[in-house]
C-alpha cells in the first residue's frame, strides 16, 4: 500500500521565479483540505542544505534553483493528517512542481483526484504556460517537456494513472482513456 499520494506539474519553463509565490499560494489553496498553511522551507542541495520556518526563508523560496537543488515547503495538515509537501525541482528547459499528499485513501477516490488534478492544471494554465499535471501514488517525474511526459507515461513501470493537458498533447498518450474535456484541456485516466 503506498504512503502518499502524488501530484506532479511539469511546466514548460526552466526559471519560475516570477511565479513561484503565486503558484504556491494556489497549491496551498487547491490543497487545502491537506494544507492549512506553510511551516517550513527546505532546500536541499547537492553539498548543502538548510532548513527555516517559513517566515524567514523568504530568500530561499526566492532562490533561482540549480539543476541540482531541490526546494521543499512543509505544509501543516489538518486532521490530525502528516504534513503535505510541495517539491520544486528544475532542469534546463522545465520546473517540476510535485504536492505529496498524505492521504493513502485518496487513491480510491477518481472523482476527487480528477477534481482537484483539473484545478491544478487550470491554475497554472492561467498564468499561459504550457504544463501538464500527472497523478499518482508514489509518483514521481523526471522529463523536460510536456511531450516526454506524455510519451512516458504509459511504458510499463509508469506510476502516472491520471493526467490533465491540453488536447494536442492527449493525441500523443497511448494507454489511458479519456475521463473528461474541458474545452481545450484533457483528463486522462488508466
Amino acid at each position: 500500500m503506498p504512503e502518499r499520494f502524488n501530484f506532479a506539474a511539469l511546466l514548460e519553463m526552466s526559471d519560475d521565479r516570477r511565479v513561484r509565490a503565486e503558484l504556491m499560494e494556489r497549491v496551498r489553496t487547491i490543497f487545502s483540505g491537506w494544507a492549512v498553511s506553510a511551516a517550513e522551507v527546505f532546500l536541499l542541495g547537492r553539498d548543502s542544505s538548510e532548513l527555516l520556518n517559513w517566515s524567514d526563508a523568504a530568500s530561499l523560496r526566492e532562490r533561482n534553483l540549480s539543476d541540482s537543488e531541490i526546494l521543499f515547503v512543509y505544509f501543516t495538515g489538518s486532521k490530525g493528517q502528516g504534513n503535505t509537501v510541495l517539491s520544486i525541482s528544475k532542469n534546463s528547459r522545465a520546473t517540476i512542481y510535485t504536492v505529496s499528499l498524505p492521504d493513502v485513501e485518496l487513491s480510491t477516490r477518481a472523482d476527487e483526484i480528477s477534481d482537484l488534478l483539473s484545478k491544478f492544471y487550470l491554475e497554472i494554465s492561467k498564468l499561459n504556460i504550457r504544463c501538464v499535471v500527472t497523478a499518482g501514488a508514489e509518483l514521481e517525474i523526471d522529463a523536460s517537456s510536456v511531450d516526454e511526459v506524455l510519451s512516458s507515461a504509459s511504458s510499463l513501470g509508469s506510476l502516472v494513472s491520471f493526467i490533465c493537458c491540453d488536447r494536442k498533447g492527449a493525441r500523443n498518450v497511448a494507454g489511458f482513456l479519456l475521463a473528461e474535456e474541458r474545452g481545450n484541456n484533457v483528463l486522462l485516466r488508466k
